[in-house]
């Protein structure tokens, strides 16, 4: 591959437009994407699983409780 051309199975946080353009694929903050890379590795398929998974087990708590 190229330098600079762009890997989309490989997470790279080395420029900014890789890490927006990470963020918008996976609907993240930098500091979530971030997080993700440093704890499975950058393999996309496995940070999109991590970044899915994390949303997925905070979002029933902050959703208030229907009484």
């Amino acid at each position: 591959m190229k330098p600079g051309a762009p890997s989309y199975t490989v997470v790279s946080l080395d420029e900014k437009w890789q890490v927006l353009y990470w963020m918008t694929a996976f609907a993240c903050d930098e500091a979530e994407l971030r997080a993700a890379v440093a704890a499975v590795g950058d393999s996309a398929a496995t940070v999109r699983e991590h970044v899915s998974s994390a949303k997925m087990s905070t979002s029933y708590r902050t959703r208030p409780l229907a009484l």
